[in-house]
């Protein structure tokens, strides 16, 4: 499993929705210029087809079985390991950080399970 937060805030009405949950869907799939795309997420520019581009080509590398890298570098795109809480940042400048969302994610886990889990 790969585990990645976008940082790429859409600026689109008024910025009100910043790098929500969905937001990433037209970088996704590499189409930014479709219509409707700019009410959302603002002005397209160079910046952003770069990170349009980089995303679908990681996500058509993980689609074809290749190794994943960090859009935009060379460097590998870690496992997702619960020990070391690392993953991939997603914006104008990707990276791998470590434990930026611990205060988050505790308030959603129960021991090892999501809060309102009962598991088996």
């Amino acid at each position: 499993m790969y585990v990645y937060r976008f940082d790429e805030p859409a600026t689109g009405m008024d910025g009100t929705l910043g790098a929500a949950h969905a937001v990433e869907i037209p970088y996704t799939f590499d189409n930014l210029d479709r219509r409707g795309v700019k009410v959302l997420l603002g002005e397209i520019d160079d910046r952003r087809r770069r990170v349009a581009a980089d995303i679908a080509d990681r996500w058509v590398d993980f689609a074809a079985g290749r190794p994943l890298t960090v859009p935009g570098s060379e460097e590998a795109w870690p496992l997702h390991d619960p020990t070391d809480r690392r993953r991939v940042v997603i914006g104008a400048e990707s990276h791998v950080a470590e434990g930026i969302d611990d205060a988050a994610e505790a308030l959603w886990m129960v021991g090892d399970r999501p809060a309102g889990s009962t598991g088996s």
